[in-house]
């Protein structure tokens, strides 16, 4: 099957997505998502919109109860890699502590 517009290949397989980083703050979401950026790895990220939507986001870094944390995914491929870089964000974030 190939995309009508620009005729690239597109797989009629789902694609697997693995969740490598969750967090309840938004500045170390914001750095995770820089550090995948300039690696170059594609991912989607979910839970970020419905955190900023009503207001869930909590101060001290904490998943809020209402949305839950926000999450990174990457495909399943590149999730060593992926986890590999946002090791020290990861370490960093204050609800892991």
């Amino acid at each position: 099957m190939n995309c009508p517009q620009c005729g690239a290949h597109l797989s009629p397989e789902p694609l697997a997505l693995t969740t490598v980083f969750n967090t309840g703050s938004i500045a170390l979401m914001a750095v995770a998502k820089v550090i995948l950026n300039s690696a170059g790895l594609p991912f989607v990220t979910k839970g970020e919109g419905l955190a900023e939507l009503v207001g869930g986001v909590r101060f001290d870094g904490a998943a809020s109860l209402i949305t839950g944390p926000m999450q990174i995914q990457v495909r399943a491929a590149d999730a060593d890699e992926a986890r590999d870089l946002l090791k020290e964000v990861r370490e960093t974030d204050p609800a892991k502590s």
